[in-house]
């Protein structure tokens, strides 16, 4: 097996998708040897787990403040809505 990746003139989109599919495996991988002891501390695996977690990290961080801002402005437009429906009721 090959040490490198050639695209075979593959997209830039596929080259992705298979980048995605590489980095979930060895994820996957490096946390079942963390897991059981088998992850040498200070190496080059070592080291780009935990940058992975790390950027994992401020991933889900990110992805819950936008979440949490759609739920804001979801809220605002309800009580907008709201404040709208009450003015047409109350001139009725």
């Amino acid at each position: 097996m090959p040490c490198t990746y050639d695209d075979n003139g593959e997209s830039e989109r596929e080259m992705k998708r298979e980048l995605d599919r590489a980095t979930r495996l060895l994820c996957q991988a490096t946390a079942r040897l963390e897991d059981n002891g088998l992850l040498p501390q200070g190496s080059e695996l070592h080291k780009w787990s935990e940058e992975h977690k790390a950027m994992d990290r401020r991933r889900k961080e990110r992805q819950r403040r936008e979440k949490e801002g759609r739920i804001n402005d979801a809220r605002m437009h309800l009580e907008a809505a709201q404040q709208n429906l009450n003015r047409l009721l109350k001139s009725k």
